[in-house]
């Protein structure tokens, strides 16, 4: 048997590139579209990974993760209310 406990500032890295690829894709989008976060209102998150504190904090305002990869935000609120 293996014991390996994973914290959540692992999770974090792990997850961090992955998310950081979807916001620049949204990103791209809303700058090919003319726009910019002043625009868009708000932003609303659909599935399970979007429970995560972590990405809603990277999408809205940005984070950096333990390691220092960091992220730049959209600057657009979340909804969370769905």
């Amino acid at each position: 048997t293996v014991e390996y406990f994973l914290r959540q500032d692992d999770v974090n890295e792990l997850q961090a590139r992955l998310f950081r690829r979807a916001i620049d894709m949204c990103r791209a989008l809303i700058q090919e579209k003319g726009y910019g976060a002043k625009d868009v209102e708000k932003v609303l998150l659909i599935g399970g990974p979007t429970l995560s504190p972590f990405l809603q904090q990277m999408v809205s305002t940005g984070a950096t993760t333990a390691s220092g990869f960091h992220v730049e935000g959209l600057g657009i609120p979340i909804d969370t209310a769905v």
